[in-house]
Order: C-alpha cells, then structure tokens, then sequence
C-alpha cells in the first residue's frame, strides 16, 4: 500500500513529474502539494493492492508512506497546516470565530 510520496529536498521537477506519470500509467490520480522546503505527491485511488517499492527506488523519492485513514487529502499526514478558508472576506479556520445559520435553523 503506497498513499504519499515525499520528494526529497533536491527532487527536480523531472523527478516530481516521472512519479506523476507513474501513478497515472498505473490508473490512479496524483495530487501534487508544493512546500517551501519539498514536495508530496499523493495518490488517490485504492492503492490496498499497490506496493510501496514502485516508488520507492526512482530518482527523487526519499520516502513513501502509507495512510489507512480515509480521507487521505484531509489528513494530517498530507496537509500538515491547519486549512483557512476565505468567503467574501470571512476567515472560517486557524483560530477565526465564525458563526454560521442555514435556512433550516432560521426558519424554526
């Protein structure tokens, strides 16, 4: 099972785009999450069936990591940063207060 790959600090962006290539041949989607200090390439698909050692040994790879959690791309493993969201100005994360009504709660 192979959910994340973490691209090591001197990765090129041949190396990011060879493991993107790969896990489309294989059928899955990539998700490619750029930091300042490196990249993480997630898998989204079932990956139960896929080994960790299809990625494991190509250039640019320093580490491969499976995730058993559902979710993957709201985990912590893969977006480490807390998520703020911006709507017409409104902070909704990170500390900002908001409260919010929908139709439902307004109308009883």
């Amino acid at each position: 099972m192979a959910d994340l790959i973490i691209m090591n600090k001197t990765a090129t962006e041949e190396d990011v785009k060879r493991v993107v290539e790969k896990i489309e041949k294989l059928g899955f989607k990539a998700h490619v999450s750029k930091g300042e200090e490196r990249i993480i390439i997630g898998i989204i698909g079932d990956t139960r069936e896929l080994s960790e050692e299809t990625f494991r040994l190509l250039p640019g790879v320093s580490e491969v990591i499976s995730i058993l959690k559902e979710y993957k791309l709201a985990s912590r493993e893969f977006h480490k940063e807390d998520t703020i969201i911006n709507v017409n100005g409104v902070k909704i994360g990170e500390g900002y207060f908001v409260v919010m009504a929908g139709p439902c709660s307004v109308e009883s």
